[in-house]
């Protein structure tokens, strides 16, 4: 004797909104970097060398 299907289909709703949650985010984390991709394996060298170029970039910017 088979399962009925109306007892997949609670198992198939949540697993469809695992989905579309999981592209939601991924989409929304894609536009918050400005349309790139992530970055992964981010060292001292490359956090440092960001944040000394965003001060610089503030600095003579702000000033205009």
């Amino acid at each position: 004797m088979g399962v009925p299907f109306e007892a997949l289909i609670p198992y198939a709703i949540c697993l469809g909104m695992f989905g579309v949650s999981g592209a939601a985010l991924s989409k929304i984390r894609h536009m918050q970097n400005g349309g790139k991709r992530g970055r992964h394996s981010v060292d001292q060298w490359d956090r440092q060398s960001r944040s000394s170029l965003s001060r610089l970039s503030t600095k003579y910017t702000a000033d205009g």
